[in-house]
């Protein structure tokens, strides 16, 4: 089920921040050069909730200098939410993958810009350009966290 004519409807439902840290002292070690950036996702079924969850870690160096995580949920259309199921995993297809993952990324560009506009060492730090179609090459398959 990789096909965009497979529509999964869905609308944000959250937004929260996980860590936000700055280390002005690592931004003297060396000249900020990249960074590391990770992408999560969790289920949470009985709300019908996909979540995705971003980490980007700006390095100067070999140190951090800053670091934010986000998680940037979204409700799926009760009609839709059993598509993604098959047998017992969630699969989500790569089109919508890339789809959350780009509206999360700039969800996570606004929290950015607005936490530092409070660390004028960091007020110029840019965010880089994340090419998604080339970091998200497959789709995602989950297994329901059991109790």
């Amino acid at each position: 089920m990789d096909k965009m004519d497979e529509t999964i409807k869905f609308r944000l439902a959250g937004i929260e921040s996980l860590q936000f840290a700055v280390f002005p002292e690592a931004a003297q070690s060396g000249e900020i050069g990249g960074g590391r950036f990770e992408l999560d996702y969790e289920l949470t079924p009985a709300e019908q909730i996909v979540s995705v969850i971003p980490k980007l870690t700006f390095i100067a160096g070999t140190d951090p200098i800053a670091v934010l995580e986000f998680a940037v949920d979204f409700y799926v259309q009760k009609e839709n939410w059993p598509t993604l199921q098959q047998g017992d995993l969630y699969v989500l297809p790569l089109y919508f993958v890339r789809h959350l993952a780009t509206i999360a990324i700039g969800i996570g560009r606004g929290i950015f810009h607005e936490k530092l506009q409070r660390e004028g060492t960091f007020r110029e730090l840019i965010w880089p350009l994340m090419d998604l179609t080339a970091a998200l090459t497959e789709e995602v398959v989950i297994a329901p966290e059991t109790e």
